[in-house]
């Protein structure tokens, strides 16, 4: 068996943690026991220097596939406004819902702690949606 530096042994690490962002998996491709996979993973991924080398290397591969947020941006908004063949209702919506996301369109969740008031207003017995106060 080939013995391998903790060094080198991280460089595949990471290099194995790119091609499907699976930690414990990547561990164990790297040689890591499977028995305790999960929390070396975990550890490799909190430290600094592996962290920039992920950073460094998803930077260097989102340079060379010339993929850019606009790019993606149009992508989802060509599939929420497709309606041809192989149209697909779950695409459109999954792209809508995704696009409102980036583009910071959906509300934070409110805190359990926080006072929720229901008010029903006086045509809630005509199908109408109460009204809701949110008090922090």
């Amino acid at each position: 068996m080939q013995l391998v530096t903790k060094q080198k042994q991280s460089s595949i690490f990471v290099s194995e943690y790119l091609k499907d962002f699976n930690g414990r998996q990547a561990a164990i491709r790297a040689g890591y026991s499977p028995q305790s996979a999960e929390k070396t993973a975990y550890r490799l991924l909190k430290e600094p220097s592996i962290k920039e080398l992920v950073a460094e290397q998803i930077r260097a591969k989102v340079a060379r596939s010339s993929v850019t947020s606009d790019w993606i941006v149009a992508q989802l908004k060509n599939e929420a406004q497709f309606d041809g063949e192989g149209f697909s209702h779950g695409a459109r919506v999954t792209a809508l819902a995704t696009l409102a996301k980036i583009m910071g369109m959906y509300l934070p969740q409110p805190i359990m702690d926080s006072k929720v008031t229901f008010v029903f207003n006086e045509m809630a017995s005509k199908q109408q949606s109460p009204l809701i106060e949110y008090q922090p």
